[in-house]
């Protein structure tokens, strides 16, 4: 055994780093990887988990908001067979009726979009009537596509919005009941501060919660190894 046991102990005495420092024991060696994984990982794990949360709870919003507009502006605007047709729904008949309509203190904006992506009617008056046939997320709604984005109120057509940081955008199809057609796109400005404050919260506790597991870790991982140290220790001293 002696032989055998000589010739693994290169592997088993400390480590020497750099000149007249001195050398890194088996468990100092271990202390420094450990918490450098453990640290690079649960920075990655938190993030990933951050982003994830944050990107469900933006999209639960978005279709729940999506699907409450559409049956409001629905029921607002299609009160009897007589309006089922683009041709009655005029934006006389938009403007008589949307105003009805309260979807909640977050709404801060709601606009009309008819075919010609022009606004029939808002609750900002100065917008109506204008056209932006630029606009690739109403021709998307058009299209049947419920449009959800992040707005940092860069646009032209946000001009009146300027004093918010960050909206959600929603464009929403207003299909005609029991047809295919879609006649108006409704397109809603939801604040988000309510919404990123819960953000904020789940995240915290994200960060907390993946602190606490990996330091639950190392804590095992550094009593299994001190037991194996003094082991390794004890069989060497048995030996000698």
């Amino acid at each position: 055994y002696g032989g055998i046991f000589k010739n693994a102990m290169p592997f088993m005495t400390p480590i020497k780093t750099m000149r007249g420092l001195p050398p890194f024991t088996l468990v100092q060696q271990f202390n420094a990887l450990c918490i450098a994984s453990l640290i690079l990982f649960g920075l990655l794990f938190a993030s990933i988990v951050s982003r994830a949360v944050e990107e469900n709870l933006v999209s639960r919003a978005s279709e729940l908001t999506a699907g409450f507009v559409q049956y409001e502006v629905r029921q607002a605007l299609y009160r009897d067979d007589a309006d089922l047709s683009n041709e009655n729904m005029t934006p006389s008949i938009v403007a008589q009726r949307m105003p009805s309509l309260y979807f909640g203190p977050d709404i801060v904006r709601v606009k009309v979009w008819n075919a010609s992506a022009q606004i029939v009617w808002s609750n900002e008056q100065a917008l109506i009537g204008k056209q932006f046939a630029d606009n690739n997320e109403v021709k998307r709604a058009f299209a049947g596509a419920v449009v959800s984005e992040i707005s940092e109120t860069s646009e032209p057509e946000h001009e009146h919005e300027r004093q918010y940081r960050r909206l959600m955008e929603l464009y929403v199809p207003i299909h005609l009941p029991h047809t295919a057609k879609i006649p108006l796109v409704v397109e809603v400005y939801q604040g988000l501060d309510t919404l990123y404050a819960d953000i904020h919260r789940y995240r915290l506790r994200v960060w907390v919660s993946t602190v606490l597991g990996f330091i639950g870790v190392y804590v095992v991982l550094l009593g299994i190894m001190l037991r194996a140290s003094k082991t390794m220790r004890i069989q060497t001293e048995n030996l000698i």
